[in-house]
């Protein structure tokens, strides 16, 4: 079982000098103050450049109902949005798959308009 998801948010909402590093513990915060996941731990964190974009990765695992589950979330910044790729599966089937994951995150390109 896996499932991935993009959302992106405008740079606007948020103040000046307010980065993908700002970014990331927020949404990481957000998702422990709304419980979301139980018992959410962050195992690892890593900067990465992606497309010429700041960007950073990081892998949390937790309880959601009865499921232990791990999420890599891939945060890029661009000059105008955030972005959150958020991958989701469970804890046993993370090793398989991680790496694939990684490269599937490392291809994002944003939409131009």
């Amino acid at each position: 079982m896996q499932f991935f998801g993009v959302i992106s948010e405008p740079k606007g909402s948020y103040s000046d000098g307010f980065n993908v590093s700002d970014y990331t513990e927020l949404i990481i915060e957000q998702m422990n103050e709304a419980e979301v996941i139980e018992n959410l731990k962050v195992i690892s964190q890593k900067e990465l450049t992606i497309d010429g974009h700041p960007a950073r990765e990081v892998q949390i695992t937790g309880l959601i109902g009865k499921i232990n589950a791990v999420y890599l979330l891939t945060f890029v910044e661009t000059k105008t949005s955030f972005y959150q790729l958020n991958f989701w599966t469970g804890a046993k089937s993370i090793e398989d798959i991680q790496a694939d994951l990684t490269k599937i995150a490392s291809t994002f390109k944003e939409l131009r308009k």
